[in-house]
């Protein structure tokens, strides 16, 4: 039990710490784990001694009940979020007008009436269809005492000014407000957080273990678009830019669709990348675009530089290693009826340029969105660029930069990996991905490459002399 609870609050094993945990602040996940592995458990210890014929069946049970598991969801969430703890009476001060008056009065008291979200400062009373009461500010509490311009215009218009009670409850609350209330004092309030289509991605901390359910059930609650909630429990996989995630709350479903730059984009958010915080960058290189350019966009996900730019006339090459960003890219094209100007490839990104290149296909921009390693790509350009018979290309390349000056960080780690100095590069400090740490797009126009015969970045002697023989091996196989 204790090593559950361990592995479910992301202590380390190796710590010799007891972590206790009451059995209903589990995840009901882990809750139904723990419970197959003590079944088993005893088996294996007292399965031979004693007779329990219906252990096997229990397990098989506690092993396929997701009933189980949304049920001790419910209960647990019921009995943290009681939303009847959350009514209380707030005392106000009420103006008794005519229904022909009532537009007036709110012009002409329009900073003193009730401001609350969700709230409307007018309201009726039975048996009453003459009048309405229109609703003070909450600071103001005696009907005696009222504030100067609003006493001068109930004197004015002969008005009636009485005590009035409002009830303030969950519904009227927001979610940053609510979890103020249920989280332990000093705990950070999550309420912010990426939303892609229906679905909420949430990046909780540690501390928030035992109460990710609440928080979720909260979200799902104050935001009507989203149906279903999602934490991210694991680093970005540097290869196809997907990372682990856990369903919180809502609709199992991640299959989803967003609006960008006016096109659809349907996609899976477990098996493919998508970054709604980008959407400004997109927009940004797809404006500066030209109807005639033609765009080789190496890594190019489900396609929100590729898409946009082919509806706006370009022709597009993209290309992705992930098989699923493929399918998707394809069925995006085909969504925003862009597939005669959209080529989609499922390839490394080096062979893919590579292949560009050697057909002759004229390439006017390229995009190398994998701001993890898209400069480790950028040494294949001298061999692919060497006989060019078209214009060179201008190339966006993103990065990340840790440096105190992330702008010149990010082109010395491009002429670095090109081989060469960039003659006036351009660079756009994109966002703050983390605390010190910046994503940025270096601009510029790719340079006349040197012999590809130089050191490649991480390349030593021994290794130039054995790629350049076994280069010189494939031509003589393709001259043949």
């Amino acid at each position: 039990y204790q090593r559950r609870v361990r592995g479910a609050s992301g202590l380390s094993t190796s710590k010799r710490t007891t972590a206790c945990a009451p059995l209903r602040d589990l995840n009901p996940t882990v809750l139904r784990n723990l419970l197959v592995s003590s079944a088993l458990l005893y088996t294996r210890i007292w399965g031979f001694r004693c007779s329990v014929p219906a252990l096997p069946r229990v397990i098989q049970r506690l092993r396929s009940s997701s009933a189980m598991e949304g049920a001790v969801a419910e209960q647990t969430i019921g009995s943290m979020l009681d939303k009847a703890s959350f009514d209380r009476q707030i005392q106000l001060v009420a103006l008794r007008v005519p229904s022909q008056l009532v537009g007036s009065c709110m012009k002409q008291l329009q900073g003193h009436l009730l401001n609350q979200p969700k709230m409307k400062n007018v309201s009726s009373q039975e048996g009453d269809d003459k009048s309405r009461l229109v609703l003070l500010s909450s600071g103001i509490v005696d009907p005696l005492q009222l504030p100067e311009e609003v006493q001068q215009y109930v004197s004015a218009h002969g008005l009636e000014s009485i005590p009035h009670a409002i009830t303030m409850g969950y519904d009227l609350l927001t979610a940053d407000q609510v979890l103020k209330k249920l989280l332990p004092d000093g705990m950070e309030v999550p309420s912010s957080f990426e939303q892609v289509g229906h679905i909420a991605h949430l990046n909780l901390r540690e501390e928030h273990a035992a109460y990710k359910p609440l928080i979720a059930q909260v979200l799902l609650d104050k935001n009507p678009k989203l149906r279903t909630i999602v934490n991210k429990t694991d680093s970005i996989d540097t290869v196809f830019r997907t990372f682990k995630m856990e369903v919180l709350a809502g609709e199992p479903s991640l299959e989803t669709e967003v609006h960008e730059s006016g096109c659809r984009f349907q996609l899976n958010f477990e098996k493919v990348y998508w970054n709604s915080r980008l959407q400004a960058e997109h927009r940004r290189i797809v404006d500066k675009l030209s109807t005639d350019d033609v765009i080789c966009d190496m890594m190019a996900g489900i396609g929100p530089f590729a898409v946009p730019a082919a509806k706006k006339g370009c022709l597009v090459y993209a290309n992705d290693l992930n098989p699923s960003s493929f399918e998707y890219l394809k069925k995006n094209s085909k969504l925003n009826k862009v597939e005669g100007k959209l080529k989609a490839h499922c390839q490394d990104g080096r062979e893919f340029v590579l292949q560009l290149a050697r057909s002759g296909i004229r390439i006017s921009q390229v995009v190398m969105n994998l701001p993890a390693t898209a400069v480790e790509f950028l040494d294949v350009f001298q061999e692919a660029f060497s006989d060019y018979p078209h214009p060179l290309p201008v190339v966006n390349c993103y990065c990340f930069s840790k440096a105190k000056d992330p702008i010149q960080d990010a082109i010395k780690q491009c002429e670095r990996f090109l081989g060469q100095d960039i003659p006036s590069p351009v660079v756009q400090d994109v966002r703050d991905v983390a605390p010190k740490k910046r994503m940025l797009c270096v601009t510029f126009t790719m340079p006349q490459p040197v012999s590809y015969t130089h050191l490649r970045a991480h390349e030593t002697p021994e290794h130039l002399v054995c790629r350049l023989l076994l280069e010189k091996k494939k031509k003589k196989k393709q001259n043949r």
